[in-house]
């Protein structure tokens, strides 16, 4: 679709007579070089090769990089917790190690069709970074990802405060910025398109094809409109001059007037009305049928999504009692869901973020085998072993309710694998009932342990040891952080028999229920960015 030639803006920027610049590019500190992972098998009489290291006095061996910036990338950003800084360094190391893998990383933070984190605000900040340093490849790449109510986002990022200078400063920087106005032109070629499309539905009385367009896309004079003048821009797509021979008769000004309002009226309203956006008001007018989707859910004539909640959302509602039925439903179909190839089994950490690490240990738990079923280890000095039983969530959530309370820094890994051990000694558990898979959840603070070696070896080495020394095979050990930004590497990216994940997102479980082969963090990471729909992105600049 040919892009408009120019923008107006409303009658307010024409009174307004400023002269914004364009933006520099941000700047960011400098970066040092990644040695390679080749190489990178540990032994305790050589230095470990690849990636710097890192001690604290009297704690033990870690990484200061994996030795892969993308895999850094994939393993420290952490939801809410990882500054915007912080993740800009990340990305530009990462983007200067391998571009399309980092680009693929960033796409991943948001992924909400079941193949990502569902990190928004990380995907937000990342995309501020390549607006800045990549602006191309961002606009070429953004309407694959996300949703759309991400496309007006970006754009109205680095806004500033009144209506007369958002206008202009908008105006000034599509005139000027030849980057921006690709990106621009792009994103509102795409809600045309959509727009006009669901329009064309509409008229033929094919209501159910109308996607969701209408609700995305700003409304006339929102915060949004003010500062990126989006909806101008669409709806002289919508309604081309061309289109109209009243419109040839108006001066530029009034014809984008006209037809600014008509987007509104003959478009925006009516596609609204149809798709009935206000929860709210559904719930209220609607309450008998929705509990009875309820009950036929439970009866297995329904089915509830839970794709677009994350774990710790759910079990937030079953515990305050809020919506508690819609929660218990979404958990079963996600457990459901990801139950189709079990793991044996599960332990976890306690960290900083103590719902996030609730819903994720009880997810796994679940999807475990028997006899560790529905148990996890919690990080306390006895490290006590938890059966999670019960008919509800907020039921099954009180022993680690109850566990919950401050911790001293820094978390006894080995002795969690201690636990692991004498449980399964003291049970005469057979080699192929001993645990195959360990997730860590954790900030990655984890305490020394005694002994001549500890110096120099990592806590995965010596996890390794643990099992071995007592006849069983070494267990695979993923390694996830929930806490913090500025974890440390347990492992190298090519290590074997361990991963390296962080964030929230239940997506990340189902790399491992369908791992096979050899699990490393580079491979990890590399499953986490498979599927199809990230062989299409491209870099461009």
């Amino acid at each position: 679709m040919a892009p408009a030639s120019t923008l107006v803006g409303p009658p307010v920027a024409v009174a307004f007579n400023a002269d914004p610049k364009p933006q520099p590019k941000p700047t960011y500190g400098s970066f040092p070089d990644y040695p390679s992972d080749k190489n990178s098998s540990m032994d305790e009489d050589s230095p470990a090769p690849g990636p710097a290291t890192e001690k604290e006095v009297g704690r033990p061996l870690a990484y200061a990089s994996s030795g892969d910036p993308c895999v850094d990338f994939f393993f420290q950003i952490v939801p809410g917790v990882t500054s915007d800084a912080d993740l800009a360094a990340l990305l530009d190391a990462a983007w200067s190690r391998d571009a399309r893998t980092a680009l693929k990383l960033v796409c991943h933070l948001r992924g909400v069709r079941g193949l990502g984190k569902s990190d928004r605000d990380g995907f937000y900040a990342a995309a501020l970074w390549m607006r800045a340093c990549h602006p191309l490849t961002l606009a070429a790449n953004l309407a694959r990802f996300g949703c759309l109510k991400d496309l007006p986002e970006i754009l109205y990022l680095g806004r500033l405060n009144k209506e007369a200078q958002l206008a202009q400063a908008a105006l000034a920087r599509y005139a000027t910025d030849e980057a921006f106005r690709h990106l621009y032109d792009r994103v509102a070629d795409t809600f045309a398109e959509l727009l006009k499309s669901d329009i064309e539905h509409l008229r033929a009385g094919d209501t159910a094809k109308i996607g969701l367009e209408a609700k995305w896309c700003p409304s006339l004079r929102s915060s949004y409109d003010r500062s990126t003048l989006l909806c101008e821009a669409i709806a002289r797509r919508i309604f081309p001059r061309e289109s109209n021979q009243e419109y040839l008769n108006l001066s530029n000004k009034h014809y984008t007037y006209r037809v600014h309002n008509q987007l509104r009226r003959e478009v925006l309203v009516p596609l609204r009305k149809v798709l009935e956006l206000l929860e709210e008001a559904f719930q209220k007018r609607d309450k008998p049928r929705v509990s009875g989707f309820f009950d036929e859910v439970r009866t297995g004539h329904a089915r509830v999504a839970a794709c677009a909640v994350l774990p710790h959302d759910m079990i937030a509602e079953a515990l305050k009692g809020e919506h508690d039925g819609a929660a218990e439903l979404q958990w079963r179909s996600m457990v459901s869901a990801l139950a189709a190839r079990p793991i044996r089994p599960v332990f976890r950490g306690w960290p900083p973020t103590p719902r996030c690490v609730l819903a994720l240990g009880l997810l796994i738990s679940e999807l475990s085998q028997e006899p560790w079923k529905g148990r996890v280890i919690t990080f306390e000095e006895t490290h006590q072993l938890h059966k999670l039983h019960g008919a509800n969530l907020k039921v099954k959530l009180q022993p680690l309710v109850a566990a919950l309370g401050p911790r001293k820094k820094g978390a006894n890994l080995q002795g969690v694998f201690s636990k692991i051990l004498s449980t399964a000694v003291a049970g005469r558990l057979r080699k192929d009932m001993m645990v195959k898979r360990v997730f860590v959840l954790s900030d990655m603070d984890f305490d020394g342990w005694a002994g001549p070696a500890a110096a120099w070896v990592t806590e995965y080495q010596s996890i390794s040891n643990q099992f071995s020394a007592e006849g069983f095979a070494e267990p695979e050990v993923v390694f996830w952080n929930v806490g913090t930004s500025k974890a440390s590497m347990p492992v190298v990216a090519a290590q074997e028999g361990a991963a390296l994940v962080s964030g929230y997102s239940k997506n990340l479980v189902r790399l491992f229920l369908e791992a096979d082969g050899n699990l490393t963090p580079a491979t990890v990471m590399a499953g986490a960015i498979s599927d199809p729909e990230y062989d299409a992105l491209e870099v461009f600049d």
